[in-house]
C-alpha cells in the first residue's frame, strides 16, 4: 500500500495499518516543522501528536483538492503555534536551519556547525515570538507574506514591515557575529 490515495482512503475507514503507514511516512518531516515553532523538543512532540490526532479525526474533510501534504502541514503548523502561544515561550529554530539559509557553496564544515548553530539560535531566540513565527513561515517554510499574515492574524502590510525589520535585524546580528549572509 504505497499510493497516498490508498493510505488516505484506509485512514478514512479507520484502518490502523494505514494510520501507521501515514505516521511513519510523515512523522520526521512534521516533527522538524513543529520544532521550528516550538520552544523545545517536548513541546514539538506534543504538537506532533496533537497534529496527527487532528489529521486522523478530520481526514474526511480533506477534499482531494490541493496537496495532502500541504493540508497536513497547515494542521501541524497551527497546532505548534497554538501550543507555543499557550506556553508563552520564545520560539526556537531547528538545527537544520543553517542548511536552509546558507547557499550550498557556503555550507559550514562540521567543526563550524556547532558554533553556527549556537549563533543562529541566539539570534532567533532574541526575536519576539510573532516576528520569529513570521520569519520561519516565510523564509523557511515558503509561505507568502499574505498567507503567513492570514495565519498569524496580522494585517498584510504590517506583516511585510515586520518581516523586513526582522530580516534586517537578523542579518545585522549575524554580521556582528562574523557571518555575512546575503
Amino acid at each position: 500500500m504505497d499510493g497516498i490515495e490508498n493510505i488516505i482512503e484506509g485512514c478514512r475507514r479507520g484502518d490502523e495499518h494505514c494510520r501507521k503507514v501515514l505516521y511513519d511516512r510523515y512523522a520526521a518531516r512534521f516533527f522538524a516543522l513543529c520544532r521550528r515553532y516550538s520552544s523545545d523538543d517536548t513541546q514539538a512532540e506534543d504538537a506532533l501528536v496533537q497534529g496527527f490526532c487532528i489529521v486522523f479525526d478530520k481526514i474526511e474533510q480533506y477534499s482531494g483538492k490541493g496537496s495532502f501534504e500541504g493540508w497536513m502541514q497547515r494542521i501541524f503548523m497551527h497546532e505548534a503555534l497554538k501550543l507555543n502561544a499557550r506556553a508563552q515561550r520564545r520560539l526556537f529554530i531547528h538545527d537544520d536551519y543553517a542548511r536552509q539559509v546558507l547557499p550550498t557553496s557556503e555550507q559550514p564544515s562540521n567543526d563550524m556547525r556547532i558554533d553556527l548553530d549556537r549563533i543562529l539560535r541566539q539570534a532567533l531566540s532574541s526575536l519576539k515570538p510573532r516576528a520569529n513565527a513570521l520569519f520561519n513561515m516565510v523564509a523557511v517554510d515558503g509561505y507568502s507574506l499574505q498567507e503567513a499574515a492570514a495565519i498569524l492574524g496580522m494585517n498584510p502590510v504590517a506583516a511585510k514591515s515586520l518581516y523586513r525589520r526582522t530580516r534586517d535585524k537578523l542579518a545585522d546580528m549575524l554580521s556582528k557575529s562574523g557571518l555575512d549572509i546575503v
